[in-house]
């Protein structure tokens, strides 16, 4: 009987209690309803006078040095620096940055804010290869995102032409002294086979000389090949999209709607309040 009875008495609770909150809700939709179209026009007025932000993206892929290491050239190609050297050479030393960065990027050259550039490019290891990264710009327009992000691209692309020229140089010169010892080798032996008839070991160690040099010059020959090939490039052109990503819509407008059902509440229950304040009083 106690079992049944306090059932009764939860089941009489509850109903009081939807009872409570649906008289509640008929006294303030009106509350609720009118501060739910003020964060709504609230949300509308700010997404109409806050300032549009356009994305351009570009893959980029590293530029590649081979070094005169191992039999075959291709397996040493490295990259010139690795993605996150390049990543915080780029974003923690904005002023590496330059002036036609700045520029293209629409601040003030002469007193811009470097740090606002830094915070408005992202740059960021391609979840698709190892050797590539991936660049994000933001701008007010996607005009100037584009040439934002093509002026970032065309930094990255000197400066690793300029590391990579350090290589490049030293594999031009050990090419060019292979071919000057193979000019000498050559040289040597003709003047055997003029002043010599017969096969001596001089001429057989410069002919195994020659056979060697031949070859080192072949691979270095290919080495230089692949390093003017292997330069800083982009995966597919840079994508500039017209739709802005910034302010997101319908983040705002879900974010307006309901601080206004919330901000309509608190007011219906500070109303709620002060009547049951005034009739307490009355009583």
């Amino acid at each position: 009987m106690e079992d049944i009875d306090g059932q009764k008495v939860s089941s009489a609770n509850s109903e009081v209690s939807l009872g409570v909150i649906l008289f509640f809700l008929s006294r303030s939709y009106k509350i609720i309803f009118a501060s739910c179209a003020v964060g709504f026009a609230i949300a509308v007025a700010y997404l109409m006078l806050a300032p549009k932000q356009y994305e351009a993206v570009a893959q980029i892929a590293m530029a590649k040095i081979s070094t005169p290491k191992g039999a075959n050239p291709n397996s040493s190609a490295i990259n010139i620096e690795e993605p996150s050297v390049l990543i915080f050479r780029l974003l923690n030393t904005p002023a590496s940055l330059t002036p036609r960065v700045l520029s293209s990027c629409g601040l003030n050259v002469e007193g811009g804010n470097l740090a606002s550039v830094a915070r408005s490019i992202k740059l960021s290891q391609s979840k698709y290869a190892s050797n590539m990264v991936e660049l994000k710009v933001f701008a007010r327009s996607p005009d100037l995102a584009l040439d934002c992000a093509t002026a970032v691209f065309d930094l990255i692309k000197f400066t690793q032409a300029q590391i990579a020229a350090l290589y490049i140089e030293e594999v031009n010169v050990e090419l060019e002294d292979y071919k000057e010892r193979l000019k000498k080798a050559k040289a040597l032996i003709s003047r055997v086979e003029a002043s010599q008839p017969q096969i001596g070991v001089t001429y057989l160690a410069t002919r195994d000389e020659i056979q060697f040099l031949l070859g080192k010059i072949a691979e270095f020959e290919m080495l230089a090949a692949i390093n003017r090939s292997g330069e800083t490039s982009l995966v597919a052109p840079i994508y500039a999209s017209d739709i802005p990503v910034a302010p997101k819509k319908s983040w705002i407008m879900l974010i307006g709607l309901i601080g206004g059902v919330f901000f309509g509440l608190l007011l219906a229950m500070w109303r709620q309040f002060v009547s049951d304040r005034d009739i307490t009083k009355l009583q």
